[in-house]
């Protein structure tokens, strides 16, 4: 009968783990805007400065991809990670939500558990050796230099090396060679060499009391940025020569890897962090007005979205004002049901095209729109505040306490108010209004919509009213007609190309962008209006800078 075989590293080693990595983890010091405590703001803006990189573990996706590198899908599928944790504006990529504490070293140990548990079940799977009892050692000396460095994405140092053999050889002669290979991956796996996104820095000190990164750094600085996966091999042969310091070379290879299809993931997880999309997955809808929408409809509303904004961002010439009109979708039978337009049906997702006269970009798409939405009907209060936080990164103010919320729309088909009139009267109070007439007249142009993104005409009987006057400064006031127009009028606004440039550098950069990034963000917004205001100019203006292969010598910084 054959032995079932359950391991966990010794406690002195998981308690090391636990210790490094909480100490990996520290971010004391760190002002809550997430600015770089060196700098301060300067009255003007000549060049970008040298920004704060925090130190922080791989999220959720980065290790996801990471394994699957690593292991291949065999080993890597249907694990379970760690608990995804959130920053207070959605994105879980934030090097604060991606602090650990006990239970998130539990969490790890136990991933690195279940995968040492498929390793020691199929050990040929990591190990490319021939393995007959006689190459023992051999096998575990190939494991040592090969598996593990590219789990950690740069070569061990001398002394890691003769650590992981020793341990190797002595499990080697007690548990065999298929156990005592699970034991190296579960090793190596709870490192923060392989958790954690390490700054390693070169021997070269630069001007201004910084200090540059070594190429492996600086490979998965830019495999990270654009694939949220390790270093492939001509990164890693490039890191090894050298050649990454120079600002054309890391152009090159963000224009080679922008055209994989690699590239989709991280578009797709920024458009899920940006719109926070994850909402969908706790939403629900009166089941008597809406008996169509499931967790299944939710779910390819949200695929939905987030195809679309990798699409624009990737094969359309990446424009962020088409990300607010354009109406080239993929959709499902059931989405196309919703939106009233053809599908062929057979394929689950087919290319189409949104009514131009109904719909125009992400703003109006069924995933925003039922977040933005009760169980009964649109808010346009929610979807008034999205558009100001997410789409043009302005901040409402705060709720005043003792305001009740709108009451439920009555039962029954018979209304006497509308949904807008209802939020109108209800927000017409002097200590209400001057908050809300920034963003209720923003919410008010989406009243075409009911509460899972359909398109109507009339709220009841009665007509809606989508006209709306919008008490927002220079090109963005004024009176709009519909949803359509908002887009467009956003869409070629100025302080939307600057929102979406510090919302990238806010999902690529692991932190919000704060005071101290003012000069750097304006720089980007420049150089990408130049450029078209694309997701590929972002790329490569990240790549290029020096700031991107440099940081503060810690006694400088942090």
């Amino acid at each position: 009968m054959k032995r079932r075989v359950v391991y966990r590293l010794p406690g002195v080693l998981r308690l090391g783990l636990a210790l490094s990595l909480v100490a990996a983890g520290c971010s004391a010091g760190l002002p809550e805007d997430g600015s770089d405590p060196a700098t301060t703001e300067s009255s003007t803006c000549s060049a970008p400065e040298l920004t704060y990189k925090p130190l922080r573990r791989l999220s959720n996706t980065e290790l996801d991809n990471t394994l699957h590198a690593l292991l291949g899908s065999d080993l890597a599928s249907d694990l379970v990670l760690p608990v995804r944790t959130t920053a207070e504006d959605g994105f879980d990529a934030d090097h604060r939500a991606l602090q650990v504490g006990e239970i998130v070293v539990e969490q790890l140990h136990d991933l690195a558990l279940q995968i040492s548990l498929r390793v020691a079940e199929s050990p040929g799977l990591v190990l490319g050796c021939d393995m007959q009892h006689d190459k023992d050692w051999l096998c575990i000396e190939g494991l040592v230099d090969d598996f593990i460095p590219r789990a950690f994405r740069r070569p061990l140092a001398p002394i890691q090396r003769d650590r992981y053999l020793a341990f190797g050889k002595a499990l080697l002669s007690e548990e065999g060679l298929a156990v005592t290979t699970g034991l190296l991956v579960q090793a190596a796996l709870q490192s923060p060499d392989f958790l954690y996104r390490l700054q390693h820095v070169s021997g070269d000190d630069g001007a201004a009391g910084s200090e540059r990164f070594d190429g492996y750094t600086i490979a998965s600085r830019i495999s990270y940025l654009v694939w949220q996966a390790p270093p492939d091999d001509l990164l890693m042969a490039d890191a090894a020569g050298g050649a990454l310091v120079e600002p054309e070379v890391r152009a090159a290879h963000i224009e080679r890897m922008f055209a994989d299809p690699r590239a989709a993931g991280p578009a797709r997880d920024f458009a899920r962090q940006w719109l926070g999309l994850g909402r969908l997955d706790v939403a629900t809808k009166d089941d008597e007005r809406f008996p169509e929408f499931n967790a299944e409809l939710a779910r390819m509303m949200r695929e939905q979205t987030e195809r679309f904004v990798a699409r624009t961002l990737l094969d359309e010439g990446g424009s962020f004002e088409a990300l607010l009109t354009s109406t080239q979708v993929h959709s499902t039978e059931e989405l196309a049901e919703l939106y009233g337009i053809p599908h062929a049906g057979g394929a689950e997702w087919e290319s189409g095209s949104l009514p131009v006269s109904e719909r125009a970009g992400v703003l109006t798409q069924a995933a925003w729109l039922s977040i933005g939405a009760h169980r009964q009907d649109g808010s346009p209060v929610l979807r008034g505040v999205d558009v100001l936080r997410r789409i043009l990164c302005i901040e409402p103010g705060s709720r005043p306490e003792g305001i009740a919320d709108v009451p439920r729309r009555p039962d029954g088909d018979e209304i006497t108010q509308t949904n807008r009139e209802r939020f109108e009267s209800r927000v017409a109070l002097p200590k209400c209004l001057a908050c809300h007439q920034s963003f209720d007249p923003i919410g008010y142009t989406f009243e075409s919509f009911d509460a899972i993104g359909r398109y109507r005409t009339h709220d009841g009987p009665v007509p809606v009213n989508t006209e709306a006057s919008l008490h927002l400064s220079g090109e963005l006031g004024g009176v709009v007609g519909d949803a359509i127009e908002l887009s467009h009028r956003i869409a070629s606004s100025r302080p939307y190309a600057l929102c979406m440039s510090e919302q990238l550098n806010r999902f690529a950069q692991a932190r919000k962008q704060g005071s101290a990034d003012r000069c750097r963000v304006e720089h980007d917004r420049e150089r990408m209006a130049a450029a078209g205001n694309t997701y590929l100019a972002l790329l490569l203006g990240a790549v290029q800078r020096p700031d991107f292969i440099r940081r503060l010598r810690e006694e400088d910084g942090q």
